[in-house]
C-alpha cells in the first residue's frame, strides 16, 4: 500500500525541513506545560495517558504521536490527529516542559539523561525521513538542542501508580 498513512508522510517531510520531528510519544498538559513520554509499542504511553487525564484532568496532545517544534526560542509540542482514542488527542500546542523515556522492568525512579542519551533515545522514537539526507543535518542539530534545552529523564513507574507528583518535581 504505497500510499498507505500518506497524510503523515507528508507532515514528517515538511516539518524536516524545518528540523522538526514526529515523536512515537504520548503527550499531557498540565498547568499549561507539555509532558511527553515516549518509548516503544507497548511500553505504556496510552495507559499512562488516560490514567493523567483520568485521575489529574489533564488534557492529552495525543496518546501515541506528538508534534515537536521549535518556535520563538522553545521547543513545543502539539497533538496529532494520528490516534486510536478520539477522546485522548488534541490539536493544542503547549511549550514543552520535560521528555520521559518509559521504562518497564526497573525499580520506580526518575533518572536524568544527559544530551547525548536523550538524543539516541529520541532517535529511536522519531519518525525521520532518513531518505532525505539533505535535511538530516538539520535535525539532528534540532535534537541535539531539544535534549539540551528541554530536560530528558527515564521514567519507570508501577503500573496502577500515580507519578505525576514526582514528574512534577
Amino acid at each position: 500500500y504505497p500510499l498507505e498513512n500518506l497524510d503523515m508522510k507528508l507532515i514528517v517531510n515538511w516539518l524536516a525541513g524545518f528540523g522538526d520531528i514526529i515523536l512515537h510519544t504520548c503527550g499531557v498538559v498540565g498547568d499549561g506545560k507539555g509532558y511527553c513520554f515516549s518509548g516503544p509499542a507497548g511500553i505504556g504511553k496510552s495507559t499512562l495517558a488516560a490514567a493523567l487525564q483520568k485521575n489529574h484532568n489533564l488534557t492529552v496532545l495525543g496518546e501515541d504521536q506528538v508534534i515537536l517544534r521549535y518556535l520563538d526560542g522553545r521547543f513545543w509540542a502539539f497533538g496529532t490527529p494520528w490516534h486510536d482514542s478520539p477522546a485522548m488527542c488534541s490539536a493544542q500546542g503547549v511549550p514543552l516542559e520535560k521528555l520521559f523515556f518509559l521504562e518497564r522492568n526497573t525499580k520506580p525512579s526518575i533518572i536524568p539523561l544527559t544530551p547525548v542519551d536523550g538524543t539516541a533515545r529520541i532517535l529511536q522514537n522519531a519518525f525521520i525521513p532518513y531518505y532525505r539526507q539533505e535535511l538530516l543535518g538539520g535535525i539532528l542539530e534540532r535534537l541535539e538542542m531539544l535534549s539540551i534545552k528541554v530536560p530528558v529523564f527515564s521514567l519507570s513507574y508501577a503500573l496502577g501508580t500515580d507519578p505525576w507528583q514526582a514528574i512534577l518535581e
